[in-house]
């Protein structure tokens, strides 16, 4: 016999006269071979829908924070929240890209290619860069594939200080292994510290190299920076040529910013 014991969304009855609490623990189907009112040992327990669904976004939640993703794009969908349509095509792209990589009925050589994927995101502050590329770590998430989320500054950082810590340097490794590496404001000296020696770009050069040529792992790049003026921006040409190499046809530009067709909104008259 089954019996349904309703998840802590929807529980308004099933309840303990005595107690006020549910009989079960709330959230699952119970299979019971002679009707009890509570489990016994040989019940056979399913989780019901409501529940199913509260504990799958709690897991992409407690995934995400692993990830260094922003929580308050849990659930963001760009074909209803992205605001503008001047990058529309982009937005449509991107799209694409992620419902073919996160497919499992795309043929082998496909997937691969996919996996391999340069993305570079360019436009102003405000253009919802990062809000993408954070709900393609979603995505990707959802399907069980490894993703992060590091802002370029701190990916140098952390690679001058790998041969002198072993800790730093398993992260790294864990950085090069994952599926998909989302890499924000990058290339950006305001917002990235080079030195005038340029010592830390080989260790930069080194690390993007062995993502993208050896070990074929996707990247996304968000950055205020055109792909065709890294090396204006203080890195060396090498760089400029293996990201422009590499990324192919998947150089993005947004224009729609958000916070200045928001305020073109007429709030005189929303009340």
């Amino acid at each position: 016999m089954e019996k349904f014991v309703q998840c802590r969304k929807c529980l308004d009855k099933n309840l303990s006269l005595k107690s006020g609490r549910p009989i079960v623990p709330p959230g699952f189907i119970i299979e019971q071979v002679q009707p009890m009112g509570s489990i016994q040992p040989n019940d056979v327990v399913r989780e019901c829908e409501c529940h199913v669904l509260w504990r799958k976004k709690h897991e992409l939640a407690v995934a995400a924070k692993n990830a260094a993703l922003s929580p308050q794009w849990i659930d963001y969908n760009p074909e209803t929240d992205y605001i503008g349509s001047e990058s529309k095509d982009n937005v449509n792209r991107l799209i694409t890209f992620v419902k073919r990589s996160t497919n499992p009925n795309e043929p082998q050589d496909v997937k691969s290619k996919l996996a391999a994927s340069v993305i570079y995101m360019y436009g102003t502050n405000g253009t919802q860069k990062t809000t993408l590329a954070n709900w393609i770590g979603y995505e990707f998430l959802k399907v069980k594939k490894t993703v992060k989320y590091i802002l370029m500054n701190d990916l140098i950082k952390m690679l001058q200080k790998a041969e002198r810590d072993d800790m730093i340097m398993a992260k790294l490794e864990k950085l090069e292994d994952v599926d998909l590496l989302l890499i924000d404001e990058a290339f950006d000296t305001k917002k990235v510290t080079i030195y005038k020696s340029n010592f830390q770009v080989p260790f930069l050069d080194s690390f993007l190299r062995t993502r993208m040529q050896t070990k074929h792992k996707g990247i996304v790049f968000i950055s205020n920076v055109s792909p065709y003026s890294i090396e204006e921006e203080g890195f060396n040409f090498s760089i400029q040529d293996l990201v422009v190499r590499n990324m192919k046809n998947n150089f993005m530009e947004f224009k729609d910013r958000y916070d200045s067709i928001m305020s073109n909104v007429d709030t005189e008259n929303l009340f």
